[in-house]
């Protein structure tokens, strides 16, 4: 179920899957911007990497931020090349 209450924010995940590819989880916590969430599941996509959107973040194996990692994501620019 989608909450519409829900605010999108930066998050720190390792296990992600994407409908088209599988498995593009981490080995370790990375950061992650999640959109919204739909049952046992955020949706999001990761900050770097190559690019896939609505990847699937399970809640479990994804935490807030840090305050020190949301300041270092909110103030580290990121370059799509």
């Amino acid at each position: 179920m989608f909450n519409k209450d829900f605010k999108p924010r930066y998050m720190m995940g390792t296990t992600a899957i994407h409908d088209g590819v599988g498995d593009i989880s981490r080995d370790e916590p990375d950061y992650c911007y999640i959109q919204k969430q739909e049952g046992d599941n955020y949706i999001g996509h990761w900050v770097e990497g190559l690019g896939f959107i609505n990847v699937k973040f399970p809640v479990e194996a994804t935490r807030e931020c840090t305050p020190e990692e949301k300041e270092y994501v909110e103030n580290t620019p990121v370059c799509i090349i």
